[in-house]
């Protein structure tokens, strides 16, 4: 009953907080808004969680969508009262206020909001969710968003201030608590902090790089690459250039100039792509920034690199192809596949990653495709099973068929039968495991034929 109660409350506080929210707010003046926004918050301050939410929300909206008297700077000093207050969902009113005014003092007044955060807190509430009894998940969740937001405001107010601040938190906060760092790096990417950035990279070969270290390369990958300033362009071949660079930063300093929109940064990729005194990882880097710019002349380049069967970066450029005209390409990526005149290793790359190459939303018009893969042979008629059961597993997947095939190996169809296995366990919950097991294996003989040194099937046992 009292739950009724608290729900019938609810809406009728929402209704008249919307309402007065949304009616005629261009018309009215900073004071009627201010009366409205401090009304508003108490009311919140009286209520917890998601109702707290639900009366701020409407609010927030309004802020979001530019209504009028809303944005005035006479409402400052209020929204940022807000950021001092107990109650998150206020909190975040007061971040939507100056998040929208984006002055000089509103940007100050967010900056000093996320300075006196205790982030070893947050890290240490980040690891404590992995507790399912845990009961502050959503508390924590809109305090990060909120986080988030401002960090967000901070990294567009291209105010380099906040540079230092913003490296010693990415430095300082644990690679796993992605929620802090994330945010944190493209900030420091959208204010130009290329040197920062660089700066924190390991001088050591990649491959030796710890897991750990590989959590805060991507975090640093992803802060570069919101890096938009032309002006960055002349450091970014500066580094490009230099053979003394760690090869990892001048690989992420390929990365992040193709995401600049400057005259000359798609002829430079390219130049990197044609000239062979580059290691073949920075070229294959190149090739991977190229497929993201729209100049036409890289398809060009890209087309010529996937046709040569001696280049090094040959996957890596049929690869981009793909990621930029998947309907143009994929009648090619079938054709290769199939062609048993293809060198092989390149048939396995393009087949192993099906995933990164097919759009998702392509993969019901390739039900032919991915049968006539089931007869993927060598050149000497041979099937080559790592294609053909890639093929029958994406049959499987996407089509729920479970077609016969032809293997020289049924010892290597392992995944074959753990999918048979799965299915008819689910269809005889009544069976005993060995009756279930024994299923699945007449299943495997008939789905999966032996070929023999004749090039005919074998007879199955």
């Amino acid at each position: 009953m009292n739950d009724e109660i608290k729900s019938r409350k609810l809406a009728l506080v929402i209704f008249i907080v919307f309402g007065l929210v949304t009616s005629g707010i261009a018309r009215n003046s900073p004071s009627t808004a201010r009366q409205k926004l401090l009304q508003t918050v108490r009311q919140a301050k009286k209520e917890t969680g998601y109702m707290s939410d639900a009366l701020i929300s409407p609010l927030i909206e309004s802020i979001e969508k530019d209504k009028g008297a809303y944005l005035s700077e006479e409402l400052m000093p209020d929204y940022i009262s807000f950021l001092k207050d107990k109650n998150i969902f206020v909190q975040r009113l007061g971040v939507a206020g100056l998040r929208a005014i984006k002055s000089p003092k509103a940007v100050e007044a967010l900056f000093e909001y996320v300075k006196n955060k205790d982030y070893a807190d947050w890290e240490k509430r980040l690891q404590d969710l992995m507790n399912p009894n845990n009961k502050e998940s959503w508390q924590l969740q809109y305090e990060l968003d909120t986080f988030r937001k401002v960090v967000n405001a901070l990294g567009e107010s291209g105010d380099s201030r906040f540079v230092p601040f913003l490296t010693e938190l990415f430095k300082s906060t644990n690679p796993q608590s992605l929620q802090i760092m994330m945010p944190v790096g493209k900030a420091l990417g959208k204010l130009g902090a290329t040197r920062e950035l660089f700066e924190m990279i390991p001088d050591v070969d990649i491959e030796m790089i710890p897991d750990a270290d590989r959590d805060f390369l991507l975090c640093i990958s992803e802060a570069l690459r919101a890096v938009k300033d032309p002006n960055k362009v002349p450091e970014l071949k500066s580094i490009i250039k230099n053979p003394n660079k760690n090869i990892v930063i001048r690989e992420f300093a390929v990365s992040s100039l193709a995401r600049i929109k400057a005259a000359g940064v798609s002829e430079f990729i390219i130049d990197i792509i044609n000239d062979r005194n580059y290691p073949v990882s920075m070229r294959r880097t190149a090739v991977g920034a190229a497929s993201q710019i729209k100049d036409p002349a890289v398809e060009k380049i890209l087309l010529a690199y996937a046709q040569d069967p001696n280049s090094p970066i040959r996957y890596n450029a049929f690869a981009g192809l793909m990621k930029r005209m998947p309907d143009k390409y994929i009648d090619r990526l079938f054709e290769i596949i199939t062609d048993p005149n293809e060198e092989l290793r390149f048939k396995q790359q393009l087949t192993a990653n099906f995933y990164h190459l097919i759009p998702q939303d392509q993969l019901k018009k390739c039900r032919k495709h991915f049968y006539n893969c089931l007869n993927a042979s060598d050149r000497d008629g041979r099937p080559i099973d790592e294609i053909r059961i890639v093929a029958w597993e994406q049959i499987n997947k996407v089509f729920k068929e479970e077609p016969s095939v032809i293997l020289n190996n049924r010892s290597s169809a392992g995944t074959i039968h753990s999918i048979i296995l799965e299915r008819v366990v689910k269809e005889n919950k009544n069976l005993k495991l060995q009756e279930r097991l024994k299923k699945a294996d007449e299943e495997m003989q008939r789905i999966v034929i032996v070929y023999n040194n004749k090039h005919i099937p074998e007879e199955k046992d």
